[in-house]
């Protein structure tokens, strides 16, 4: 028994519906393709705000704060525009364009974020590496000063005076001991040399009867971070 042909008009029908129909994940792909560019609008928002206004530091510093979220929902976008095109392989298709131009959105927005989060983390990783040295050397200056200025001494160059140190430690005893070390900034000097650089930290020493602050100088000497000048209150 011979199956009967649809008719011409059911199967226009049936065409019509399909290319009515618009793969979710399109849809997701230009969503999440235009969400990944919201942020760098705050950029074209700032070339008409006030340089020495706060909302040109927001803005311009926001987009830059997001990127890890943006670069989420850039690859977000980039793979649901992957599975809409291979959803629809027909031209014909509907949706395929929209997938197409979530995309192109979702290649550059993953670029664009991409490379802002290296810069950011390649920059975050010199400072550490630069930090370490400095950071740790800070803290052994302060253990040994709050045992004894001889014991500090072995971690300063000959600027300071043994009876500078002396009375520091004498301090510190008297605040009931070193307690807690926090690094709160650390910066290195740009008037400094290649060949011996140095920098500055500001150190907050929570003691048993309150917290104390130490600003800190220091000098690379022969490969070894020597403190070259203190002060604290």
């Amino acid at each position: 028994m011979s199956e009967v042909p649809p008719k011409p008009e059911i199967m226009a029908y049936a065409t019509a519906r399909d290319r009515a129909r618009i793969s979710p994940f399109a849809v997701s792909s230009a969503v999440l393709g235009t969400l990944a560019c919201g942020p760098a609008l705050l950029w074209i928002f700032a070339l008409f705000v006030d340089r020495h206004d706060w909302g040109f530091v927001i803005l311009t510093t926001l987009p830059i704060k997001l990127a890890p979220i943006s670069l989420v929902v850039a690859f977000a976008a980039l793979l649901t525009s992957v599975a809409a095109i291979r959803a629809t392989p027909k031209a014909e298709a509907s949706g395929r364009k929209l997938a197409k131009g979530g995309l192109v959105l979702g290649i550059v927005t993953t670029f664009t974020w991409g490379g802002i989060c290296g810069i950011g983390f390649f920059t975050m990783a010199v400072d550490y590496f630069q930090a370490h040295g400095p950071n740790a050397a800070a803290v052994q200056f302060l253990n040994d000063l709050s045992k004894s200025p001889s014991a500090a001494s072995l971690d300063c160059d000959s600027d300071v005076a043994m009876s500078d140190l002396s009375y520091a430690t004498g301090q510190i005893q008297r605040w009931g001991g070193l307690g807690n070390l926090t690094i709160d900034h650390f910066s290195m000097d740009s008037n400094a040399t290649a060949n011996e650089p140095s920098c500055v930290l500001d150190v907050t020493l929570t003691a048993p009867n309150g917290s104390h602050y130490f600003a800190i100088r220091m000098k690379k000497l022969s490969g070894v971070w020597k403190i070259c000048w203190y002060r604290f209150n």
